[in-house]
């Protein structure tokens, strides 16, 4: 009896673990919060930078087909193809200058939707699924859905010009000249990607050579994408090369590109429209010797080798500059050309057979951004080749060069 008294006793005795008092139980979950307070955001770091890498990679494996498609192409990118080309590479009516369908009939070169689709924008991976389902549908005349994408191209590249910036991420602010905006601001626009702060950018090269780059890459002087970009010459690009952004599905409600409408007569008789994406010689076929370019003449009668009937054309819709600044046109025609900013006659240019001089037009002030409005018309003497147009615009922050398609839009 006294020996069981005594087993009882001893199992109640405390043991030698002792509990954490209140006091201390908090310390440790404040210790615990100020590491994690530390440690996460340099995981959410690492996490997005490595989400990066794999975007570099995405616009590595674009720029292998878009090459490819070039070398395939004489040397020409599918915005660069001459008329008959493209009408040809680009049935069912395929638009060349849109993203959308170049990747249309590049998805064998491309092998996935995926990689049309950086993981810095999340917010279009739903819609990626989508073009993954449909992913053998898509062709010349059915292009992939644009909602589905994540990069832009640069209107000035150039295979030739192998420094020219081939495509990049689409959350830039305007063209290469521009700046990256980035989802840590309070109103980034449209363009934002989530996963991608302001100054941060992922771009690929003509050569294709992908990089991360940041808003320095984007400056005009010494900057190592546009700076490369402005300084490259050669190729099949006449004049410096674009710093403009051929984007997906072109400004919503708008299309990018001007109105044009083609004239038997002096802006009368029978007539055809169109959306031309250029005013460099918009109804010839853009080639480095202007005498031996087919046409692409819109009108009944008229053949690759001669623009007959056409008479006179004009082309309405909205122009912008991407900086502030004083902008010039400059205009070389055979035979007469007009360009109104506004309802304000800026040029009147009426020069010979065979005058391949530009003339510049009066002085523009247009504000970074503002779309203005713009009219221009042509008019040939007689009727018959040689026929062409070519305007290209400066500023006092840009050389002179053709004016790119994301600057022009339809009203």
């Amino acid at each position: 009896m006294l020996l069981r008294r005594a087993v009882v006793v001893n199992s109640l005795k405390p043991s030698g673990i002792r509990a954490f008092t209140l006091i201390e139980l908090l310390v440790v979950i404040a210790v615990i919060g100020i590491l994690a307070s530390l440690l996460l955001p340099s995981m959410a770091n690492a996490r997005r930078k490595a989400k990066r890498v794999t975007c570099v990679s995405n616009l590595t494996q674009i720029s292998k087909a878009f090459i490819g498609f070039a070398n395939e192409n004489k040397s020409r990118l599918p915005w660069q193809l001459t008329p008959r080309d493209a009408s040809s590479i680009f049935s069912g009516g395929g638009d060349p200058t849109n993203p959308g369908a170049m990747y249309g009939i590049m998805k064998d070169a491309l092998g996935a939707a995926a990689v049309l689709v950086s993981p810095c924008d999340p917010d279009r991976t739903a819609a990626m699924n989508d073009n993954e389902d449909n992913w053998s549908t898509f062709g010349p005349g059915n292009p992939v859905a644009c909602e589905g994408t994540s990069y832009v191209f640069v209107e000035g590249a150039d295979i030739g010009r192998p420094g020219t910036v081939l495509a990049t991420t689409r959350n830039l602010e305007g063209d290469i000249t521009s700046r990256w905006v980035g989802a840590d601001e309070a109103d980034g626009g449209d363009n934002v990607m989530n996963l991608l702060n302001a100054g941060e950018g992922q771009a690929v090269s003509s050569d294709g050579s992908a990089r991360q780059a940041s808003d320095a890459d984007l400056v005009a002087e010494g900057g190592e994408l546009t700076g490369r970009h402005l300084r490259e010459t050669g190729g099949v690009t006449q004049g410096p090369s674009s710093t403009g952004l051929l984007t997906c599905g072109g400004g919503g409600a708008y299309d990018t590109g001007l109105l044009a409408t083609y004239y038997t007569g002096s802006w009368s008789g029978k007539s055809e429209t169109r959306i031309d994406k250029s005013l460099y010689l918009p109804f010839g076929g853009c080639g480095p010797d202007i005498w031996n370019s087919t046409y692409n003449v819109p009108l009944p009668g008229a053949s690759a080798n001669n623009s007959r009937p056409l008479k006179s054309a004009k082309w309405v819709g909205q122009i912008k500059g991407d900086k502030d600044g004083t902008y010039t046109f400059h205009t070389n025609v055979d035979d007469r050309a007009w360009i109104f900013i506004n309802g304000k006659q800026v040029a009147r240019v009426s020069q010979g057979y065979a005058n391949k001089n530009y003339v510049d037009s009066d002085p523009v002030p247009m504000k970074a951004g503002q779309w203005v409005d713009i009219e221009v018309r042509f008019e040939e003497q007689g009727v018959g080749s040689p026929s062409w147009m070519r305007i290209q615009w400066s500023s006092n922050s840009m050389p002179q060069g053709n004016i790119p398609s994301s600057n022009l839009r339809t009203k």
